[in-house]
C-alpha cells in the first residue's frame, strides 16, 4: 500500500491511498497503481486506476478514467490534473477527455 498527503496553504488537505505503487526518489514523483482513491477535505473524493503526484510541482495527474463525487455532485472524465500555477495563491484543479457533471443542488 501507498499513501501520500498534501496540505493547502488554506489549511485544506488531500489523501491519496492505493494497494501499490513506486517512488521514483530521483524525479520525486510517486506513482500509485491498482486503484487510487483521492479524498479531500472539502468533500470530494475521486477514484482512478492510477495517479502520479510529483512533490516539487506540487503536482497531482490521473491519468487514466476518473469517476468523482462531491458537494457539486458526480464527474467522470478521462483524465485530471491538479497544479499550483505558479501566478496563484492557491490551485488548479482541470477535469479533460470527455467530462461528464451531474449536478445535485444541495435541498
Amino acid at each position: 500500500a501507498l499513501n501520500a498527503s498534501l496540505k493547502m496553504p488554506d489549511g485544506s488537505h488531500i489523501y491519496i491511498t492505493s494497494p501499490e505503487g513506486l517512488v521514483d526518489a530521483t524525479s520525486q514523483q510517486a506513482t500509485l497503481l491498482g486503484g487510487a482513491r483521492l479524498e479531500s477535505s472539502t468533500g470530494y473524493v475521486v477514484e482512478t486506476d492510477r495517479i502520479t503526484t510529483s512533490v516539487t510541482e506540487a503536482r497531482v495527474i490521473a491519468d487514466s478514467e476518473i469517476r468523482a463525487t462531491g458537494p457539486a455532485g458526480e464527474i467522470t472524465a478521462g483524465q485530471m490534473e491538479l497544479t499550483r500555477p505558479n501566478s496563484a495563491n492557491g490551485y488548479l484543479l482541470v477535469f479533460k477527455s470527455g467530462v461528464r457533471l451531474v449536478y445535485q443542488p444541495e435541498p
